[in-house]
């Protein structure tokens, strides 16, 4: 008991969770938690239905353990010379998910 509660504070020393080793898991479907390297790669949609860009990183508050906010790959063609893709940091509270769990739309204007 006393070396989970050491390593469990060492670990918040770090910025890092940890869980305790008899905590069970649950289904995605009945909590409200995602995996960020399902948000990684996700396409992100305006109001409209237009492709505003794609998640290209997930960037965690290191107090706090919580999402600070997202890297978003905008415009452009990435791979290609003649792109002009450029990356914003986005804010997940602006996000709001739809019912195709591999898009997310952002209720701000580009």
């Amino acid at each position: 008991m006393k070396t989970t509660v050491l390593i469990g504070a060492t670990l918040a020393v770090l910025g890092l969770a940890v869980a305790p080793a008899n905590a069970q898991t649950q289904s995605s479907t009945s909590t409200s938690y995602v995996q960020t390297s399902k948000i990684v790669g996700m396409k992100v949609k305006d109001a409209r239905g237009e492709e505003v860009g794609v998640v290209k990183d997930v960037v965690l508050d290191r107090n706090t353990g919580c999402m600070a906010y997202t890297v978003l790959s905008t415009g452009g063609t990435t791979g290609r010379a003649t792109g002009s893709a450029k990356t914003v940091a986005v804010p997940w509270s602006v996000y709001s998910v739809g019912p195709d769990p591999s898009v997310v739309r952002v209720r701000v204007d580009r």
